[in-house]
């Protein structure tokens, strides 16, 4: 069983200020770049882990659901066994404001239910008994016969003074109070981490989940839970620079590559882990350019990677790449899903296999619907198709 080990090493708090100026000013230190450092800090041990794959592909069809809300953003989905698909993303008048609630829609029999009010900031605050100022980005993930949800929240400040938090969903997207609460991540303030990108199955009981980290230093992490959203485990994703929003192509049982976006040169970060997430070495980034957004990866059967992001044109344009298999330098743009000018905007993918192997894609489309696709992967000749 993977377990946590705590540990701060070698921190020693002077006492010895001679002011009430120095003790605020130090307090304030701890207070903004605690978080920072602690969270590297954390580790766990292993155990007999494998990750849960697809190896069939099949077809599928496309459609947009309809929101209810000026703006939607940051989508995830999850597929359920008996075929439903249930859809979740953050909708308002604009990012950050009070009144962006998290909304859901299901899919069935072809069709997009009405979307749903699912969380709004106050209902956060009465669940988790605390000030939610904001809410941000939501994944879902289905598992052990449970939904569940893991959301960003923010008391104060801006997105580095986030929390995530956790909380399961009946049939009809509705919480379970007495499911939620906060990860708790770091032993201190427990401040600025964002989730993004899908979770994975990693046994029975145990999720594993792609965060990032955006305070003073932005880097990845791994976070191992518990189906009640214990934390039982965390690592570092390095790369070569700053990176954030890791998302993992499962490759086997116990390893997976993670893409990460970047924001100073525009490229994208990779790392690699062949022990289920215990320990990962960074690698040189793709030879594709990225214009600092966020990005979905997955590992095909014939183990080659398929890549949903935007070019270098901006938002505007979302790709599709095929790598070569088994190779990361090697990759060609299978099409353009969306591809216009000016201001349109078409990001934040999100990717997910089924059991039989269906691929499912949903994206933000121009921050006014919600895009969802279907595709069928043909491994002889290579290539996708739309039935």
């Amino acid at each position: 069983m993977w377990q946590t080990l705590y540990k701060v090493n070698h921190i020693y708090i002077w006492k010895t200020f001679s002011s009430r100026l120095f003790l605020t000013f130090g307090y304030f230190f701890i207070l903004c770049f605690g978080s920072c450092f602690l969270s590297e800090k954390y580790e766990f041990h292993r155990d007999s882990v494998n990750w849960t794959i697809s190896e069939n592909v099949s077809s599928g069809v496309s459609e947009k659901i309809e929101i209810p809300s000026v703006m939607a953003h940051a989508p995830s989905l999850a597929v359920l066994p008996d075929g439903r698909i249930c859809a979740v993303w953050f909708g308002g008048s604009r990012e950050g404001g009070k009144d962006v609630k998290i909304y859901g829609a299901i899919r069935q029999n072809g069709q997009w239910s009405q979307a749903v009010s699912i969380i709004d900031r106050e209902h956060a605050s009465c669940m988790l008994g605390r000030y939610i100022r904001k809410l941000g980005n939501p994944v879902l993930h289905y598992q052990d016969g449970c939904l569940h949800l893991y959301f960003v929240t923010v008391s104060f400040g801006g997105w580095s003074g986030s929390t995530i938090s956790h909380v399961c969903l009946q049939d009809d997207l509705s919480p379970i109070p007495s499911t939620v609460g906060r990860l708790r991540l770091s032993p201190l303030f427990n401040l600025s981490h964002l989730v993004r990108c899908p979770a994975n199955e990693i046994s029975e009981n145990r999720v594993g989940l792609p965060i990032y980290h955006e305070c003073i230093k932005k880097y990845g992490l791994y976070v191992i839970l518990s189906s009640s959203g214990h934390v039982k485990g965390i690592s570092k994703i390095p790369a070569m620079e700053e990176s954030l929003q890791p998302c993992l192509a499962i490759l086997g049982n116990r390893s997976a590559v993670a893409g990460m976006r970047n924001a100073k040169h525009g490229k994208i970060m990779v790392a690699r882990t062949d022990n289920a997430g215990f320990t990962w070495e960074k690698y040189m980034p793709l030879p594709i350019k990225n214009p600092d957004s966020s990005i979905a990866m997955l590992c095909l059967p014939d183990r080659k990677y398929l890549l949903v992001g935007n070019s270098e044109k901006g938002r505007s344009q979302l790709n599709m790449w095929l790598s070569e298999p088994n190779d990361l330098t090697r990759w060609r743009v299978v099409c353009s899903l969306e591809n216009t000018s000016g201001a349109d905007e078409y990001s934040y993918p999100f990717l997910q296999k089924d059991q039989k192997g269906n691929i499912h894609l949903i994206y933000t489309w121009n921050r006014r619907k919600i895009a969802y696709r279907q595709f069928a992967y043909d491994v002889v000749s290579g290539t996708f198709f739309k039935p």
